[in-house]
């Protein structure tokens, strides 16, 4: 995988492996954060394909954390460039947190994306 780019839901993501970066926009995206790299981007494969992952809103007040994390295919087949579809999960993480919020230790807001991919 070499770039991609992929829209749904109100997310655009576009991510070059060359420059290492993966930026992201939507207007219902919580907190600034919306260019990752290096340490600030993890990037991780599985049999379920390529996770790319960034913190978006990081509380230091109750320590929690809102990630999104890309679930896109590891590669192509055949083909240099081609139609992909993908997963945003936008994960509010409050294994650490301080406080007694909502029961769950984690939300998941799972929007599908479609986009290509140049390999």
């Amino acid at each position: 995988m070499r770039s991609f780019t992929l829209t749904g839901e109100g997310i655009e993501a576009r991510y070059s492996s060359d420059a290492g970066v993966l930026s992201v926009q939507g207007d219902d995206l919580p907190g600034t954060d919306r260019e990752f790299s290096g340490q600030n981007l993890v990037i991780s494969t599985s049999e379920l394909g390529t996770i790319l992952t960034g913190v978006l809103l990081e509380s230091t007040r109750n320590r929690s954390e809102i990630r999104l994390s890309l679930l896109v295919p590891s590669g192509l087949r055949q083909l240099d460039e081609g139609e992909i579809t993908g997963a945003a999960i936008v994960v509010t993480d409050r294994t650490d947190a301080m406080d007694s919020g909502p029961d769950p230790l984690q939300d998941f807001d799972v929007r599908q994306l479609s986009g290509t991919m140049q390999d």
